[in-house]
């Protein structure tokens, strides 16, 4: 198998508690916990073989959330929200034209590099898009003044893009691993 052009298919269960936590960072012991107490939505259990089985999206939420954690001592209910956005930022940067085929963020044969702004003041975390302009990352201007002034406050930039090709790499490695 040609695992430079081959697609990975994020949607499909096939990689192990084990994978999950080899790629997310999440220790197996807390992954375990997390879904017995359901405290986190990810995985699904083999009905025969009674194993948990992750797709690369949830590959991708657990890379988040355990990032968010470790360094920013976030709060698991938290950062699933903002996990929830990073996917949300995964299927965004891999629609395609349905007529084409080719992605639909491609721009001069590059994709934009976006962040997400996280702003905590308030309470509960507010999520924004920030987009790299050659300078600096841009700041949410959406037309709700709250918006605005929330994030005139400390807030912090997930690298949305950074994290989904760290996962998309380690999964390709897994893969060729697998295969020697």
């Amino acid at each position: 198998m040609d695992f430079d052009t081959a697609p990975i298919d994020f949607a499909a269960y096939q990689y192990t508690l084990e994978d999950a936590c080899q790629i997310s960072g999440v220790v197996p012991d807390t992954l375990r916990s997390w879904i017995k107490r359901k405290t986190v939505a990810v995985g699904r259990k083999h009905p025969k073989l009674h194993r948990w089985f992750f797709s690369g999206v949830d590959l991708i939420r657990l890379r988040t959330m355990h990032d968010m954690i470790e360094t920013c001592g976030a709060r698991l209910s938290v950062v699933d929200s903002i996990a929830d956005s990073v996917v949300a930022r995964f299927w965004e940067s891999h629609e395609r034209n349905p007529v084409t085929g080719q992605m639909l963020e491609i721009e001069a044969g590059f994709r934009k590099d976006k962040r997400l702004m996280v702003s905590f003041a308030g309470g509960e975390p507010m999520v924004a898009e920030s987009v790299w302009d050659g300078t600096t990352y841009s700041t949410p201007t959406p037309s709700i003044g709250h918006w605005a002034e929330r994030f005139r406050r400390p807030h912090i930039l997930v690298p949305a893009d950074k994290i989904i090709s760290d996962v998309q790499f380690a999964i390709i490695e897994l893969h060729k691993r697998d295969a020697a």
